[in-house]
């Protein structure tokens, strides 16, 4: 018997066996890709399992529950009747989460608008506890519109805080893109520990008025986060409906006799007397500093990380080589061959099909010097010795020369499973003829065998001939995947 098969699979077939090698390797991975789940896992607070909301990633001291959460300041509530589900702060249904850092929550913020012949406008409130200010560093209060202002109003410590901007403009030539100095568009800073704020829009326009241009007609009235916003000439004209995002700064107040700083954690104070802090992870740790033994070493933690998601990679890549295989086994006609050599199960001389295991143990383990196609001088040393006696070597060379073929570089110089199909079922059938018997006419076979060949260039140039000829024994066939 001889085996045929494509550089391409007996490569293929090397790596997949190296990967049998491997699966202790796998198992090894398998148990760190467990060990970084655990440690990813120690993010939240242990039996809380629904550390996520949509996008929403949501870290302890904030939880979806109350035995989950440090408290009721730090639940998050995930409405899942949303598609996808919406995390929401604490019981307010209209404040909506979009992320949560180690230091700050970011949440859309809300528009007060009064438009004519409106007399009022909406008040947004924001009347949260003290483990939330508004962020001096990441927010603007904004104004827009040409006969406009607004103001915000707010708590610093336990004092009142209030300030307004003026907008306005005589024509919309003067308001230009991106500013907002006054023109069409005003906006001041944020005081630092802003709490429980409110703000609210109003115009010059008493509402009595009747000409009034579209200039005058709305005024909007937000707070932004500045990275975010970028003043536009037509919403002074549009109904702005367009949600900005605004972020607050949380930390841990309350019982100070309570440390919930953990392990390997440092505190830092937010507040000048000390009465709100947040935690932190020591120098070269990483984890969450408020749970116990989540804080641990960078070095050991990224490992844990790194060597998790290279052991996912290699998975996803054999999965994605099996069906690229199957592909073009399909493609090149894998099927049909296999339906052809199942009606022939009964025959003699057949075809097989070998699969991974088989070609394994043929093949010495994928050892190289069993490649065919590296020069014929081996090829009588892989064969077994029953297939090779006097008479033969001329009939299984020509096998190997269809084997040769197979192995060009280029997909197109080479045959397709159905024309291989084809040539050994040509070789089959030449067998069955008495004329093909080069002892007994010698010229005649010559010259039929020359006029029914396909002539193919190999790789050092030279042609060879794909000639019909009689082969007395099995043939080994390998389809084991396309071009």
């Amino acid at each position: 018997m001889s085996i045929i098969c494509t550089r391409e699979i007996y490569l293929q077939l090397q790596q997949q066996n190296m990967g049998f090698r491997g699966v202790a390797f796998q198992l090894m991975l398998a148990e760190m890709l467990l060990t970084a789940t655990l440690v990813i896992s120690l993010l939240s607070k242990p039996r809380c399992d629904d550390a996520l909301c949509g996008d929403v990633k949501i870290s302890y001291p904030f939880g979806t529950s109350l035995d989950c959460s440090l408290n009721k300041y730090f639940l998050i509530v995930c409405d899942l009747s949303s598609t996808p589900p919406k995390a929401l702060y604490r019981n307010a249904s209209a404040i909506h989460v979009t992320n949560i850092t180690n230091s700050q929550l970011h949440v859309i913020s809300f528009i007060s608008r009064r438009c004519h012949p409106s007399k009022r406008a909406n008040s947004p409130w924001y009347n949260w506890s003290d483990v939330m200010t508004i962020s001096n560093t990441e927010n603007k209060f904004t104004v827009i519109g040409c006969n406009s202002y607004a103001y915000i109003r707010g708590q610093i410590d336990n004092r009142k805080y209030e300030t307004g901007c003026i907008s306005l403009c005589e024509n919309i030539s003067y308001v230009d893109e991106g500013s907002c100095t006054g023109t069409g568009c005003c906006q001041i800073d944020i005081p630092k520990g802003l709490k429980k704020i409110n703000y609210t829009a109003y115009s010059f326009n008493n509402g009595s008025q009747t000409n009034i241009s579209d200039l005058d007609r709305c005024t909007y009235a937000f707070v932004a986060e500045q990275s975010k916003f970028k003043f536009k000439p037509s919403y002074i004209f549009d109904n702005l409906t367009e949600n900005f995002p605004m972020v607050l700064d949380w930390a841990i107040t309350g019982n100070a006799e309570r440390e919930e700083c953990k392990e390997n954690a440092v505190r830092i104070n937010t507040t000048e007397d000390g009465s709100a802090y947040r935690c932190k992870c020591e120098t070269g740790y990483e984890g969450n500093p408020y749970l116990s033994n989540s804080c641990q070493g960078v070095g050991i933690f990224f490992v844990v990380l790194l060597v998790s998601s290279t052991w996912l990679y290699l998975v996803l890549r054999n999965r994605k080589l099996i069906k690229l295989k199957e592909k073009f086994f399909r493609q090149n006609g894998g099927f049909l061959l296999q339906q052809q050599l199942s009606k022939r199960s009964g025959s003699s001389e057949t075809a097989k099909i070998f699969t991974a295991e088989e070609l394994k143990k043929a093949t010495n383990n994928y050892d190289e010097s069993r490649i065919i196609g590296r020069g014929e001088g081996c090829l009588f040393e892989i064969l077994e010795n029953y297939i090779v006696y006097d008479g033969n070597e001329e009939q299984l060379k020509e096998v190997a020369e269809l084997a040769k073929i197979c192995l060009k570089v280029k997909g197109e110089e080479r045959p397709t499973m159905r024309e291989v199909a084809m040539e050994l079922d040509g070789l089959r059938m030449m067998h069955k003829h008495s004329w093909v018997n080069a002892e007994s006419n010698p010229e005649e076979t010559e010259h039929l065998l020359r006029d029914t060949s396909d002539v193919y260039k190999c790789a050092d140039g030279s042609s060879t001939s794909a000639r019909y000829d009689s082969i007395k024994d099995h043939v080994l066939v390998v389809f084991d995947d396309g071009r």
